[in-house]
């Protein structure tokens, strides 16, 4: 009875290490640089502001993933004449970035989106000031692949 038991337990160990092993070496070979694991594509506000991120932190691959193909050359001019921001954008509740959006609409057919204006304004720690980022004018259609940006205008940056 004490040989069954410990043969049971082994096989029970011995299981949970295996799936333990293989979630270790899933996450090991997830490159987060390709995208952001968090980006919920069925909603175009969440692409645009996971856009602009990608976008502040010269995440070229990142941001073309939620773009259409032919703007991945707008993507590529805008990293190689930008200088990565290195202000973390916080995660936790009370540090939240802040936001601001004007004139969501989309169209009836519901397959277009457009946002006027999109803001993002966080603290820079390191450098003791507020960064802001401004798009306007950006174009989301629904696709196959969820909501892509087809197109935005000027971007602003104030450090």
């Amino acid at each position: 009875m004490h040989m069954k038991r410990v043969l049971i337990f082994g096989c029970i160990f011995g299981s949970m290490l295996v799936v333990l092993l293989c979630l270790g070496l899933t996450w090991a070979t997830f490159s987060w640089e390709d995208d952001f694991f968090f980006l919920d594509r069925n909603r175009p506000y969440d692409v645009s502001r996971i856009f602009m991120v990608a976008l502040m932190e010269n995440r070229g691959e990142s941001a073309k993933s939620m773009v259409i193909p032919s703007q991945w050359a707008r993507i590529d001019q805008w990293a190689n004449e930008h200088q990565s921001v290195t202000c973390p954008v916080p995660v936790g509740i009370s540090d939240e970035p802040t936001w601001w959006s004007t004139d969501s609409k989309a169209n009836s057919d519901g397959d277009v989106y457009r946002l006027s204006l999109l803001i993002l304004s966080l603290p820079c720690p390191d450098e003791n000031q507020r960064y802001r980022l401004t798009i306007e004018d950006i174009s989301l259609r629904q696709t196959e692949r969820g909501w892509l940006i087809e197109d935005w205008g000027q971007i602003t940056e104030q450090r």
